[in-house]
């Protein structure tokens, strides 16, 4: 009974964190295109920035739900830095270029946390059969 209530915390956990994602990518973006580019936020603009938010929010719920920790780390540190990147991108102003570059940045260091994540995680889970397989005296 309590190894069910550990799941379910998990993934009560999981699905919070998910959702706030969602909502830190969609607010994020109604922030920076909405208000320092000043572009009007037709509902197209919501509904793209909405979906983004949800397929950035299920990857870290999927992170979490499946505890790959090392990939959600690095993924978040992406998230966080292309926010950030793209915010100051659109308050520098680079002569009409800066939604386009500061949109591709954020997707760009997204990606690069996404795939640095799971590089890494990928690393650790070898690493750890690796140890598994030595102790247990098999070959890997």
């Amino acid at each position: 009974m309590a190894a069910m209530t550990t799941k379910a915390r998990q993934t009560r956990l999981a699905l919070l964190l998910g959702v706030l994602v969602a909502l830190f990518t969609a607010t994020i973006f109604a922030v920076g295109v909405g208000i320092l580019n000043g572009t009007p936020l037709l509902l197209q603009n919501i509904l793209a920035m909405s979906v983004l938010g949800l397929i950035l929010g299920s990857i870290a719920f999927l992170f979490l739900f499946f505890r790959l920790y090392y990939a959600l780390g690095i993924y978040a540190a992406g998230l966080v830095l292309g926010s950030a990147v793209m915010i100051s991108t659109f308050l520098k102003g680079v002569a009409g270029w800066e939604d386009l570059i500061g949109l591709l940045s954020y997707l760009l260091l997204v990606g690069m946390g996404l795939a640095l994540g799971l590089l890494v995680q990928l690393i650790v889970y070898l690493v750890q059969r690796n140890k598994k397989a030595k102790e247990g005296g098999q070959a890997p």
